[in-house]
Parts: structure tokens; C-alpha cells; sequence
């Protein structure tokens, strides 16, 4: 049951969006019979090998009436799953949970509809508490709850029956009064008494949620607040103190949250999912919920989530087209899924933490292969032009969706499997057409040990942690002025000195942030000029880290901490699109015309002189690809695709080489290998030196889009195109032949 009209516009817009990226998220196709109807907000529960469904709601969504509930009671034979057994007609009930019990299942509360469709709602919680025994095929009244109660949540835990949340209606023309107490159900020590129903507060007043036991522990999870709004607490009620506590918040999953949620208990602790479709992991000793690896085909909500054996099952539910008939299957996760992940340093070859990796396109020589093969390749929902990044065993990838790019995507992938560990979907603050004259989720991320920095053209900035929770957004558009020019926004964020730095440079006021990882509130701001530039700024680190920015005439550096201008170089020319390079105390500023590609030393002040130049190029220029150190030649390659070595020390040009095509996405170096990716495709290695390229390998991917960029991982690398990203993988060198045997 739904809060009302207001709500079911942001809901049919949130899954109209689900919609769309749900086919790259397919990972395991049902196998059990579907149910004879759609169903949502109904009791489910296993016993014996049996699966059991109650009632629900079958009709439209925010339709409620005797027609827009199900009498049925079902079960399905999980060992020999063929067809749904019809176990005779019910009372019409949703919002109703179904717990094992005594051999049975048994219904608790739950809602009715007593007027016909059309007619004004008048829609009753009730207090029945039933079990129906399978031996002998009927329904045997228990002593009812102490109130009415529905869209609540029940579990069987140790002979008992707990009960959370929910509310009661009382009618036609009253309002719902919202449960404050946790129900307790204990059977009576007696052969044949009743039992009693006990009664605790509860720190919360919520329905549609979730209640699980694990770990001697009570989870009521998500869920609609009473004062509005869905929510992610996950409260919990330690059974041998009864004392509550709060445990962490569920991921972000966009409006719904927690709103209508499943969940199931497991050996090592609970599983749930939302509206997103992705199962997430909660240990049974704590921490914070972690994705699972398991996604649902159909992502619904206001399902069920239940276990057999070493199964997990996902139970019908609403979705984007409606109630679900269908159930899936997944293999139940093991430990690992719950424990926490890895700590990864920075300095871990396992990081290529942002644009160009740490800024200068290198990566670890003895972790990448000359020769690679595609390990796996997936759709990306939308359409994006950033670079993949990687921190650990994660790799992260932005885009955009609509006509308008009204939808912005983070998506989080798994480095080995490929498989989506989670996507998050934003609201772009912004509405820009979009265009393949325009820039679309250009600006690449960049992460910490701790978040996840994502910036988009539409002046949107996020920060989430590594299980893709927000942390805090800023909407740079909205605070400083509408973006201006005809290309959009290209320029990535970097991090210097524990300084997020974001550079926006167009054709109105121009500026540079300095902000605070954890907050993301300014700590400076520094104005440029309105140019357009599509750069990246550069960051050389040390005991006072600068950052670099070089930007359509201009470059200058300034204090990463306090925002202080260091030095100022202008007079520079077509310094728009290939981003600057710092190599100890080298600059070297590339530009996209013949002599625009300068060098000079960092540790200068003030309004610098020409003469702070050191060289020039003669006759080599930068494209859209930025440069890259490899085997004592600085990496040029222009708008026509041909690579230039020119030498760092004095800017003269060693040679040059056709690569057949222009590259959009920049070269990785690793020693004396460089590695280019064209726009078309092409993977090329080259052994480079002063005197001459050598080709090492040449291989075609195949792809209709634009390789915009490519990211390194231990023997991998990470290609994105318009709307895939692609994984190569290392091929091993052929193992040497035995020696011969000894004469």
C-alpha cells in the first residue's frame, strides 16, 4: 500500500528508469513455474520442501478493493517444482506476513478491503492469527494480536513469533494509527493452551519493512516512516538483554530506500534487497551492509525473499510492469559475501584511482602484458565518455541516460567477473540536451580509501562510499551559474593532498575548488578566466602539493591546501584539450598546434617571464590524448593519430609513427611499452626509445562506439566505450620447451 498520488509519480519514474538498465543486470534466468497471478504485498514462507503463498495485492497499483486482492492459497513442491497446488479459497488479505510455525505456516494480521472497485476505500486492519497443518489440510484459529495490524513484518525465531512495524486501519474516513510495540508470541508451557502475546516498544513507528532474527538479534530493516518518507534504519532488538540499538543504514537505492523491502536470515547473517534489484549482505556480528554478488532479473519490491537448502529465492513483487508472477533463483552466497572487504593502499598496484591512473598513465612493468584477449565485455546503461577507474578488486565507470540527461549513473562493477556489485542512479540537476556534439559524463571519477568523487556536465557532484551510500552532493550549477559553451564539460577530478580539486573552465565565470573530502564544502576557490578548456589539472605531490592547471592560455599552480597562487605563465597557446604532465620537477603543458607544447621547472613565483620556458616543440603537437613518459621519450600523439617521441630534456623530436588512427583515449606507459587504444578499437604496444618504436603487438576489438578511454589493472586493462566496458585480460607466455635430457 502506497503513501499516495504524489508518490506513485516518483515511483513510476524510478522504475521507468529501472527498466532501462535492468538487461545488464540479468545474471540468472528463472526456473520455477511463475505464480497463476502477479502478486505484491502478500505471506510467503518455506516448510518442510514446500513453498507457501497468502493472499497479496493482484490488482494496480494504488487500487485497493475485494477485486484487487487474492483469496488464493498456494503452495509449490520445491523438490519436484512443476505446478502451484491451490490449497482453497482464503480471506482476502495483504500486507500479511506467513511464518513457519508448529510444523505449519501461519498468517499474522494483515489488511482487507471491504468495498467493491470505484467505490470509496474502506480497507481494515485485522488481529487474526492462524495455522494452517498440512496433515490435516485446514486452518486452526490461534489467540489473536492484542490490535489490528498490516503492512507490518513477522519471523519464527526459537519457538516464538515476533512481530514489528505496520499499522491499523480502521476504515472508510479514519486515519491509520502506526504500531509503537513489538508483539511476542510465546506458547503456553501446557499441552493444548494457547499461548499469550507480549508486548515491548519499539524505538521506531514504521511499516512496508523487513524483520529478521540473526544472531540472537532482531533486524527490522527499511521500511516508511510515519512522518513521511521512506527510509534505511535498520533497527535491532538483542533478545537476551531486550534492549534496542540501531545497526548501519542500508545503501542508497534512490526514492523508494527501504520502502517496501525483503529480507531473509542465513548462518552467517541476512540477506535483503530493494527496489534496485541488487541482494545486499549483513553480517550476523555487525557492520555495514555490503553487496552480495547476486542480482535479480525483475527488480521488484514488496516481494519476498525465503532460502531452500543452498538456495535464495526471490518471490513475485511489484516492479516496473507491474505485479511479478515469477520467482528466481540464485545460489545462496557464502561467508565472504558477508565479511568486510580488503583494505587497499593507494600506492597498491591494484589502484588506478583516476584520470590516467595517478595522473601520469603509468602502470606497475611487471603487471602488464604485452599480448591480451577480451576476458568479458558488458552494456553500460546510457551513454559516457569518462574513463574506467579501479581501486582493489572494483571498478567504477560514470554515464548518462535521456534526452535530456536527466539521469546520471555510478556503476560499480567486478574487476574479475565483470558482474555489477551495484549502480546508483541521480537525478541531474541540470537538464542539458544531449548530443554527440556535447560532452556525456565526460569528467572521469577519481576515489580515496574511503569515497567515490563523481562529477558530471551538468554541474551535479557526488561522494559515496565504496558500497555506493552518498555521502554528500553538491550542484555546482545552481550555486555558481549555468555552464557556457558549446562542448560542455570535460575536465576531471583530482585529488591533491587530501584536497578534492574541481576545475571548471567554459565560457562564462570559470573557476577552481578546493573542497573537503568528508564534507565537500569549500576550503578555497580560486577564479580563472572564461575560456573553455577541457584539461585536467596536474598534481605535484611533496611537502606542499600544487596543483597544475593549464588551461586555453594560460598555466599556473597553485597550493593544494590553501588555494594560494604560487605562479602564473601566459602567453600560452591551444593549451585546451590533452591535460599537463608532472614528472619531478617538470612540467610539461601539452597543446594541440605545432610549437604549442611547452615545458618548464616547477618552484617558481609570481607573474612568471617567457624566459621560464625551457622548450618548445618544433614540429610535434598533442590531439585529445594527453602525453606519457615512456623509455626516455615524452609521448606526443595529435589530432591525425601519429605518435611523436620528443625528448623531455630539450623538446627536440626523435621520431614519429602512423598508428592508423586518432586516439581519444590516453596512452598507458609501463617502462619501455606504450600502449595506445584508438578510437576505433585498435590495441597497439610499442617499444619505444629515443632512437626508435618498435611494434610489439596489434590487435581489433570490435566496437560501433569511440574508445574514450582505458584504465590499468594487474594484467588488465579497462576500455570504455560510448556504451560498453570491456575487460582485457593478460594472455600468459607460452611456457619455454623442456631442456634435452643430458647426453
Amino acid at each position: 500500500m502506497f503513501p499516495g498520488k504524489k508518490w506513485a509519480v516518483r515511483v513510476a519514474l524510478m522504475w521507468i528508469v529501472a527498466g532501462v538498465a535492468g538487461a545488464a543486470e540479468r545474471t540468472f534466468a528463472a526456473e520455477l513455474p511463475p505464480l497463476p497471478q502477479g502478486l505484491a504485498s502478500f505471506g510467503a514462507a518455506t516448510q518442510d520442501h514446500y513453498l507457501y503463498v497468502y493472499g497479496g495485492h493482484s490488482g494496480a497499483t494504488h487500487v485497493h478493493s475485494v477485486d484487487d486482492q487474492s483469496r488464493r492459497f498456494l503452495r509449490l513442491d520445491l523438490d519436484a517444482p512443476k505446478a502451484w497446488e491451490d490449497l482453497g479459497e482464503v480471506e482476502a488479505l495483504q500486507g500479511v506476513p506467513l511464518v513457519p510455525f508448529g510444523g505449519g505456516v501461519c498468517k499474522v494480521g494483515g489488511m482487507k478491503a471491504n468495498n467493491q472497485r470505484g467505490e470509496a476505500e474502506d480497507l481494515i486492519s485485522v488481529a487474526d492469527f492462524a495455522c494452517w497443518l498440512p496433515a490435516e489440510r485446514r486452518w486452526v484459529a490461534m489467540p489473536p494480536m492484542p490490535e489490528p495490524r498490516s503492512t507490518h513484518d513477522a519471523v519464527f525465531h526459537d519457538g516464538k513469533i515476533y512481530v514489528a512495524g505496520g499499522w491499523k486501519l480502521g476504515g472508510k474516513g479514519t486515519k491509520g494509527v502506526w504500531s509503537e510495540d513489538l508483539l511476542i508470541f510465546e506458547p503456553a508451557a501446557a499441552p493444548g493452551a494457547p499461548g499469550v502475546w507480549k508486548s515491548v516498544p519499539q524505538p521506531f513507528a514504521r511499516r512496508a519493512l523487513a524483520v529478521v532474527v540473526a544472531g540472537g538479534k532482531l533486524y527490522a530493516i527499511g521500511g516508511i516512516e510515519r512522518q513521511g518518507g521512506t527510509s534505511r534504519r535498520t533497527d535491532v532488538y538483542d533478545l537476551a538483554t531486550g534492549k534496542w540499538s540501531e545497526e548501519a543504514k542500508l545503501p542508497y537505492v534512490g526514492d523508494l530506500d527501504g520502502f517496501g523491502v525483503a529480507a531473509v536470515a542465513t548462518e552467517h547473517g541476512i540477506l535483503m534487497s530493494a527496489s534496485d534489484g541488487i541482494v545486499q549482505a549483513l553480517a550476523a556480528t555487525g557492520g555495514e551492509w555490503r553487496d552480495a554478488g547476486r542480482r535479480w532479473r525483475e527488480h521488484r519490491f514488496f516481494h519476498r525473499l525465503l532460502t531452500y537448502k543452498d538456495t535464495l529465492l526471490a518471490i513475485a513483487g511489484a516492479t516496473a510492469q507491474g505485479h511479478s508472477a515469477t520467482l528466481e533463483q540464485q545460489p545462496l552466497p557464502g561467508e565472504s559475501a558477508f565479511a568486510p572487504p580488503v583494505a587497499v593502499a593507494a600506492a597498491d598496484p591494484a589502484v588506478w584511482p583516476g584520470f590516467r591512473g595517478h595522473g601520469d598513465g603509468q602502470a606497475p612493468e611487471a603487471e602488464m602484458a604485452t599480448e591480451a584477449t577480451v576476458a568479458w565485455r558488458l552494456p553500460v546503461p546510457g551513454y559516457g565518455q569518462s574513463s574506467p577507474v579501479v581501486w582493489g578488486d572494483q571498478a567504477l565507470l560514470t554515464s548518462v541516460v535521456g534526452a535530456q540527461k536527466e539521469e546520471l549513473i555510478l556503476s560499480a562493477f567486478d574487476l574479475g567477473s565483470g558482474e555489477v556489485r551495484w549502480r546508483r542512479r541521480f537525478p541531474a540537476g541540470l537538464l542539458l540536451k544531449s548530443s554527440d556534439m556535447v560532452s556525456r559524463a565526460a569528467p572521469t571519477p577519481v576515489v580515496d580509501g574511503e569515497r567515490i568523487y563523481a562529477f558530471w556536465e551538468s554541474g551535479d557532484l557526488y561522494a559515496v562510499d565504496h558500497r555506493g551510500e552518498t555521502l554528500w552532493r553538491r550542484q555546482l550549477a545552481t550555486e555558481y551559474g549555468a555552464f557556457e559553451g558549446n562542448h560542455g564539460l570535460g575536465s576531471s577530478l583530482v585529488l591533491a593532498g587530501g584536497v578534492l580539486v574541481v576545475q571548471v573552465t567554459h565560457a562564462g565565470p570559470s573557476y577552481l575548488l578546493g573542497l573537503d573530502t568528508a564534507s565537500g564544502k569549500n576550503l578555497w576557490k580560486h577564479e580563472l578566466p572564461a575560456k573553455v578548456a577541457w584539461t585536467t589539472p596536474a598534481v605535484a605531490e611533496g611537502e606542499k602539493a600544487q596543483v597544475i592547471v593549464s588551461a586555453n592560455g594560460t598555466i599556473a599552480a597553485l597550493d593544494a591546501k590553501s588555494g594560494e597562487r604560487l605562479w602564473t605563465l601566459s602567453g600560452i597557446e591551444k593549451n585546451t584539450s590533452a591535460s599537463p604532465l608532472v614528472s619531478g620537477d617538470l612540467l610539461i603543458a601539452p597543446g594541440s598546434e605545432v610549437a604549442s607544447t611547452v615545458a618548464l621547472r616547477l618552484g617558481g613565483r609570481g607573474e612568471l617571464a617567457p624566459e621560464a620556458v625551457l622548450w618548445r616543440t618544433t614540429d610535434t603537437s598533442a590531439g585529445f590524448a594527453s602525453p606519457v613518459l615512456a623509455g626516455g621519450c615524452l609521448i606526443l600523439v595529435n589530432k591525425s593519430g601519429i605518435a611523436a617521441c620528443v625528448d623531455p630534456a630539450n623538446g627536440a623530436a626523435r621520431w614519429q609513427e602512423r598508428l592508423g588512427d586518432e586516439l581519444w583515449a590516453s596512452p598507458i606507459a609501463s617502462g619501455d611499452r606504450v600502449f595506445f587504444f584508438t578510437k576505433k578499437g585498435k590495441r597497439l604496444v610499442y617499444q619505444v626509445s629515443p632512437s626508435a618504436a618498435r611494434q610489439l603487438a596489434s590487435q581489433e576489438l570490435t566496437t560501433e562506439d569511440v574508445v574514450y578511454g582505458a584504465a590499468a589493472a594487474p594484467g588488465a586493462f579497462l576500455l570504455r566505450t560510448g556504451h560498453e566496458l570491456i575487460r582485457l585480460s593478460a594472455v600468459a607466455a607460452p611456457a619455454p620447451a623442456p631442456a634435452a635430457p643430458a647426453p
